[in-house]
């Protein structure tokens, strides 16, 4: 579970004791799921592709 929790920022946020679906959390995990998509090399354009987002979510 723990190497799980390294790659999957929802199951992180709950380990954490918080509510991966609050409409807060949502929006953390979405600009830390960004960020990680950033740290491996891809644009912004094809993050927000991945994400499914418009904008930068950062």
């Amino acid at each position: 579970m723990w190497a799980r929790a390294r790659t999957d920022t929802r199951l992180a946020t709950a380990l954490a004791g918080r509510d991966p679906d609050v409409l807060e959390e949502r929006g953390r995990t979405l600009r830390a799921d960004y960020l990680r998509l950033l740290a491996l090399g891809l644009s912004p354009g094809r993050a927000e592709l991945i994400l499914g987002i418009s904008g930068a979510a950062a």
